[in-house]
């Protein structure tokens, strides 16, 4: 019988991030409670952080500390923080061998869950090696599985070595494509001059991404592989997700929506037909496994984010009409810290029925303005009939 666990370095160093997560866990909570100034928003942050991170924090120190797998002539036994597990050798289907951990998967007549232990375990290639002797390598069945169903695929070519050439070729793209679109992604910040020519570049990057991997039918995916997931197709993760996410990030934290009612309808229909390309560009239409449902669910996710942000964008950026000044005093002022910090000032303005109401509004207006001091509420229809609004300490 052999035990097999974390090495001493590791389990130090698992021990103080886990520790480190607990105190952050219980400090941002404590801060939060203790913060008489701070918006019920931040509640929103705070306390499911505290709720999730701290029991993973208290359970990842004892995973640590006392996971380890049991290897004996017939057996495999898994022993984590809340489970033991153990499959006899005629009850192994196979391994896969993931990123981070090894799953041992049972047969299915066995009603048996699989095992799951790290891939850091000391002398973890000595499990690898038991394992193959006693069971199958499931990533080589799917792996070859899936190189089957490529070569069967006429619509890559006729021979295998057109077939591998386009393969090829779709590799190198979407690998050009991840580096190239989070370097742009990434250099636009430290252009804050250029920002409108930024934007427009990040928006339009997902279109030309959508476009390539229509060209290659289907051999460049969008969503990255799983854990345990073994392909011989590359994705483009990286460089679709990037772009979005930053641009939807600033819209959402720069541009101030007066009423959202009028934004649901195109955003639904927009973000489904981006969803739609999406899956049939890249042929995730095509169910094998119940991976797939987590990569259309990114999808979905995605194209959401992106409609967001096209919507939003266009529905300020073509909107040529004149903003309608309100001038009104400060009533109030406020600020809710989380992640980022948000900054408050309830105003009243009888012209749009509103009475000691809150909005958002930008550090500098909010560090310059004092109770009873005035300001002018500046309120945009927007292209879309999609009403934003600005509020500046002058016209």
């Amino acid at each position: 019988m052999r035990v097999y666990q974390y090495g001493k370095i590791l389990k130090v160093i698992g021990v103080i991030c886990a520790l480190i997560l607990l105190f952050f866990s219980v400090a941002i909570l404590f801060l939060s409670n203790n913060d008489a100034k701070s918006s019920i928003n931040i509640y929103y942050f705070t306390i499911p952080f505290s709720i999730i991170f701290l029991p993973l924090s208290i359970l990842g120190i004892r995973d640590v500390l006392i996971s380890k797998v049991i290897i004996a002539e017939n057996s495999i036994t898994s022993i984590t923080a809340i489970s033991s597990r153990k499959l006899r050798i005629e009850e192994i289907q196979g391994f896969k061998r993931g990123r981070n951990y090894i799953h041992v998967h049972p047969k299915k007549r066995v009603f048996k869950k699989k095992l799951k232990f790290s891939i850091f375990f000391k002398n973890v290639d000595e499990i690898l090696v038991w394992l193959s002797k006693n069971s199958n390598d499931l990533d080589a069945i799917e792996e070859e599985n899936e190189i089957d169903d490529f070569y069967r695929n006429s619509e890559y070519g006729f021979s295998n070595a057109e077939k591998e050439g386009k393969l090829k070729s779709a590799k190198k793209v979407a690998k050009i494509i991840n580096i190239t679109s989070v370097l742009i992604t990434i250099s636009t910040i430290f252009f804050k001059e250029y920002k409108m020519i930024s934007a427009w570049v990040l928006i339009a990057i997902p279109i030309i991404i959508i476009c390539i991997v229509f060209y290659f039918k289907g051999l460049i995916k969008f969503a990255d592989k799983e854990e345990d997931e073994v392909t011989i197709y590359p994705s483009i993760f990286w460089g679709f997700s990037a772009p979005i996410f930053l641009v939807f990030l600033i819209i959402l934290l720069g541009i101030d929506i007066y009423e959202f009612k009028n934004l649901w309808i195109p955003l639904t229909l927009v973000s489904i037909s981006i969803f739609i390309l999406c899956i049939l560009a890249s042929k995730a239409y095509i169910i094998k496994t119940k991976k797939a449902y987590g990569k259309l669910t990114y999808l979905l996710l995605i194209s959401f984010a992106y409609g967001h942000l096209l919507i939003v964008f266009f529905n300020v950026n073509l909107d040529n009409e004149a903003y309608v000044s309100y001038k009104t005093l400060v009533l109030e002022k406020d600020m809710s810290k989380g992640k980022t910090t948000s900054y408050y000032l309830n105003l009243t303005i009888p012209e749009l029925n509103k009475i000691n109401e809150r909005f958002n509004v930008s550090s500098s207006v909010f560090d310059n303005v004092k109770v009873n001091d005035s300001v002018f509420f500046l309120l945009k229809e927007g292209y879309f009939n999609i009403p934003y609004y600005n509020i500046k300490t002058n016209e």
